[in-house]
């Protein structure tokens, strides 16, 4: 809340010292230009954590088993590309390389790798699958906190029917309400590319 009446702030005097840019004096003219960069760079710093939340759903190995190749690997290209801007802006989402190595994780030489999102923060993912008798397209949502199939939106309530699809479950894990539901349509054709658009518009440092 205070990060955002500063902001408010700052997005009303670059406004007031606009509205007299015929006789702005040059020194003046780089501090709102400066401004105006910070005030962009907030707004894709904001919205950079549900972007990786969302990618990071996306690439979990249950949610990845409902997906097609190409589909895998727009995600894993937009993940990539996503972290990449993230490094360029310095907005703090990326591992260096020294924690990198601490991860352990296998990955390729150039692959970036973002900090783990908190277990509360994690999105339930959205998937559309097909029924085996009629045919048709059905939505089912995956619990990427302990790999499990829901079988309805578990923004609607507690304690939604799940099949497991690991040998891992909890009765913590039954009752829980995801804050986040994504899907792979909403993110990579929607979110990120909304995301990207505004993070382009913000010059990285020199």
């Amino acid at each position: 809340p205070a990060l955002c009446m500063l902001r408010d702030k700052l997005e009303a005097r670059v406004l007031d010292a606009r509205s007299g840019s015929s006789r702005m004096k040059p020194d003046l003219a780089a501090e709102v230009d400066a401004a105006v960069r910070a005030l962009d760079l907030f707004a894709v710093w904001q919205k950079a954590p549900e972007i990786l939340i969302s990618l990071e759903a996306l690439r979990n190995r249950a949610v990845q088993g409902w997906l097609k190749d190409e589909e895998r690997a727009r995600i894993e290209n937009s993940y990539q590309a996503f972290l990449a801007k993230c490094r360029d802006l310095d907005l703090g989402i990326w591992l260096l390389g020294e924690e990198q190595e601490e991860t352990q994780v296998p990955r390729d030489s150039d692959a970036l790798e973002a900090m783990p999102v908190a277990s509360g923060e994690r999105a339930a993912v959205r998937v559309e699958a097909f029924a085996d008798l009629v045919g048709l397209p059905q939505s089912v949502w995956i619990d990427t906190e302990d790999d499990a199939l829901l079988h309805r939106d578990p923004a609607l309530g507690k304690g939604p029917e799940r099949s497991a699809t690991s040998q891992s479950e909890s009765s913590q894990s039954d009752s829980r309400r995801y804050a986040r539901v994504t899907s792979y349509r909403d993110t990579i054709f929607n979110a990120m590319p909304e995301w990207s658009s505004n993070a382009s518009q913000v010059t990285p440092r020199d």
